[in-house]
Parts: C-alpha cells; structure tokens; sequence
C-alpha cells in the first residue's frame, strides 16, 4: 500500500505552526501505516510543506532511467554490443563513441561527472547549465580515467541523449507513457513552464547561514526528476513491479543477502529523497529541502539492520571511515589541462587543505564527506584523488 492508499489526504497539508525553517515528508508502511510532514516549502514566504509539495527527486531519476532504457535495449548482450556512436553520430571518432549502453547504465565508461567539475571550478553557482555543455564537458574529456568505475550524472545525460534519439521521443514522455494513469512526478525536460506545488531547495554556507540553492542543469535522466513524496512511491512502485533487473546498479544500491531490497536516493539543488523497497514493495520513503535533516536519515529507523553494498559517495550520513590528515604532500598550485581547472594546496594549523571553486576542503587519507580522498601514487609533482563522485583524477603541479 502507497501514501495515497491510505484513505484521503496522506497527511496533513501544512507543517507544524512557526516552525520557521526548511521541510520535509516521511512515510512508513508500518503499524500503523505513519505519515509525518514538518516545517516550510518556502521559508522566505512561509509556504508550508504539504502532502503535494513537489522536491528535485535528483538521482532517484536514475532508477527510472536504467528501466526505460532496459524497455529499448530489453538485453543485456544488445546493450553491451551498442556503442554510442551508432546512437550518437557526432561521436564517432571519440573514445566515448565507444562506450556501450551498458557501460552507461552501469557507470562503467570512465566518464567523469559534470557537476563536482563544476564545483571544483566555482562554476556550480553561476546559473543554468544546458545538456549541450554539458555534451561539451563530455567531450572535452581527452580519454577515461583510471578508474573506469564513476559515479556520473554525465553518463546518465548521455544515456538520456541516446533514448530520445533512439524512440523519436522526450525521457518524460517516455516516463508518462510507461506510467499510464499513474501520478508518478515527472522528468523535466522544458524549463518554460513552472513546477506546480514546488518547494524551493536550501543549503547552509560554510559559516551555517541558511541559503536558497538555484544551480540548476537541464540533466533530466540523471536528475531534474520532479514530484512529490506519495508520486515518488507511486513510480519505485512501477519499477519494483517489473523485471528485478531493473533497478540494479542503474542507481539504487542494494543491500548485502538474499533478499531483493534496495534504497533509491536523490541529493541535488538543496532536496534529498529516499526510497526503501523490500521484496518488491516499497515501504518507506522521505523527501526534504532542509540541510539539517536529509530524507536518508529520516528514514533511518527502517534502515537498521540493513547493510549496503558500496554506499555512494556524497550522500548524507553515509561518510566513509578512519579519516586521518595527509602529509608529505607538496603545497602549491595544480592543473586539470581537460576541464581546464585549478586547484590549490595549502597548509593551515598543521593540516593540508585543497582552495577550489571559492571553497576550502581538508585534504585526508581515508575519505569524508566534503573532503578529499589522496591516492597513494601522488607526489609532489602529481595529485591523484577522489572528490566526491570523481574518482582518481590527476592534477599536475604548476
């Protein structure tokens, strides 16, 4: 049973009076059956967060992305034996034109992703960014990285470019053909028009002021995937009803032992969701726009006892362990020569620290949310590193 199953209204359509800040929705197939929402959708106008309101699902899109491509290339001998290119004409002649459907869907072309380039930059604050830049940063990537095996919102841009120029036909029409009669949110894909019911996403700045998070790209397929808490159930409950296959690896992260149970998240623009789905019926699910309270810890209760496999990286309460400082590494400035990026290491208090995009990371052994992971080959003349979804990318000192 669904938050709409529930008889009526799910929930109340208004937060706790004053409340004063961000919020969110949960909802639990217990007993009793809970739905709880909490605080505002707008905190500047004092909009309530309601039953309707409508967040950026962000990754959650992934999971809806991977089936409808599983419904154009149904096996995984044809998805392996597609290379964009044949999709893709314009590129043939590039490495990426090589890399199959299947290399895509799994995160498995070495194609870096867009949005931490863009953090690293300081080009994440400036405003709207189109699929055909984001097709250029695709590009202007000279060859794959090391690592093959990278989380990337650009892969999933690309796999939507693919469907659509496959089908003759738009991701969200796509979705809404597949859905039916179902409300099930949508992808969007035309910025013309106006999200009804919309909560407004909020950040905290590094000095903790409360903030309205505008950077937003035309990703839908990776992202930009809109709706509401009970729409978002409504469509993990399409996927769940269909091949098992589908929601594997292409976004959701599964848990360890025999039982088909998986976690469907979204962290983007200052909204989180998570979705919890256990042999094949979903079972609790929140969404949020409020930092101090992301949908993956909101949930936290039906998560106990669960152990994932490879929790993903910047997500919120899943930080890697047994952070310790860097040493020995030589402070100074460093390049990125493809997306022509500059970073700088600097030494603070006996700790190293990396100055990138306006911003100041501690730089670790071991991994944290927020930080840097260094790899074991870098010297002084090399940083090789993780950063959030990026995974061993090498800059060279200056």
């Amino acid at each position: 049973m669904s938050p709409t199953d529930a008889g009526g209204s799910p929930g109340p359509d208004d937060g706790p009076e004053g409340s004063g800040r961000p919020g969110w929705a949960r909802w639990s197939l217990s007993e009793p059956m809970t739905w709880e929402v909490s605080g505002l959708a707008n905190v500047e106008l004092g909009v309530p967060f309601g039953s309707a309101t409508r967040v950026n699902l962000g990754s959650v899109a992934k999971v809806l992305t991977g089936a409808l491509a599983r419904q154009v290339w149904p096996t995984r001998t044809e998805r392996e034996s597609t290379p964009l290119r044949s999709v893709l004409p314009e590129l043939a002649g590039h490495w990426l034109g090589e890399a199959s459907i299947e290399a895509l869907l799994t995160h498995a072309t070495g194609l870096f992703d867009f949005r931490a380039v863009l953090e690293l930059s300081g080009r994440s604050r400036r405003g709207f960014v189109t699929r055909s830049q984001i097709m250029q940063m695709a590009i202007m990537q000279a060859s794959p990285a090391r690592e093959p095996v990278q989380y990337s919102n650009t892969g999933y841009v690309l796999l939507r470019t693919a469907l659509e120029m496959r089908t003759r036909t738009s991701v969200s029409a796509l979705l809404m053909r597949w859905a039916e009669d179902r409300a099930v949110g949508f992808l969007r894909t035309d910025f013309e028009g106006l999200v009804a019911g919309r909560a407004d996403g909020y950040r905290r700045s590094e000095h903790g002021e409360l903030r309205r998070w505008n950077f937003t790209a035309d990703d839908a397929g990776a992202s930009n995937y809109w709706g509401s808490l009970a729409e978002a159930v409504s469509a993990l409950e399409l996927v769940a009803a269909g091949d098992p296959a589908d929601h594997k690896v292409y976004g959701a992260i599964e848990t360890v032992g025999p039982d088909d149970t998986w976690l469907a998240i979204g962290d983007d623009g200052g909204f989180s969701s998570a979705i919890l789905v256990r042999k094949g019926v979903v079972t609790a699910g929140a969404v949020s726009n409020l930092p101090d309270a992301p949908a993956i810890t909101l949930i936290e209760g039906s998560l106990y006892g669960l152990e994932f496999l490879q929790p993903p990286h910047l997500v919120h309460g899943l930080s890697p362990r047994d952070s310790r400082p860097v040493t020995g590494l030589q402070p100074g400035a460093y390049h990125h020569e493809d997306f022509d990026v500059e970073i700088e290491v600097v030494a603070q208090g006996g700790m190293l620290f990396i100055l990138a995009g306006g911003r100041r990371y501690p730089l670790l052994k071991g991994g944290t949310y927020g930080g840097w992971l260094v790899r074991g080959e870098s010297d002084q003349d090399r940083l090789v590193a993780d950063f959030g979804h990026l995974r061993a990318i090498e800059f060279l000192r200056h």
